[in-house]
Parts: structure tokens; sequence; C-alpha cells
């Protein structure tokens, strides 16, 4: 494996500053809305799978809020859903 100061002839590349103009819970959001799981709050302190009911149960928005914890714990849920890849 070479480094980049090894390769001759290579133009240098800078990487040019980008906006990014999407809202990662919004993006999120549709994710799980595509992914067809009933997800719910569970009103406890904890969040689960409901393997019989087919339902991820997630944390009351108290504990977590809506904010990225919310939405990683309901994306990790998701991945041990029955029939679902990973």
């Amino acid at each position: 494996m070479r480094s980049l100061q090894q390769c001759e002839g290579l133009a240098r590349i800078e990487p040019s500053p980008e906006e990014h103009s999407w809202d990662p819970i919004e993006e999120v959001e549709e994710f799980l809305a595509g992914s067809g799981a009933l997800i719910q709050n569970s009103g406890k302190h904890r969040a689960y799978l409901h393997v019989r009911r087919g339902r991820i149960m997630l944390r009351n928005n108290e504990w977590l809020g809506a904010g990225p914890l919310h939405y990683q714990s309901a994306v990790h849920k998701l991945r041990s859903r029955p029939g679902t890849l990973g």
C-alpha cells in the first residue's frame, strides 16, 4: 500500500466544504416509516422488541427526548426484528 506522497504525477485533491441540506432527524423518521415496522412508545424506562406482536417498543420520550438517542434506539431494535437483515 502506498501513501499519496509516494504517487508521482497525481494532483492533490482538496475536499470542498459542503453544506448539508438535509435534516438527519427527518431522514431517520422517513426511514423508520418506510420500514413497515409498528413503532410505539412503551411508557416504560426501556426499549424492547415485542416479537409476538411484531412491535418495537421505545422508551418514553421524557427519558431520551425525541433526539438522536431516541432514533438510535429505534434503528437498533429494527435491526433485531425477525426477517430484517443485519
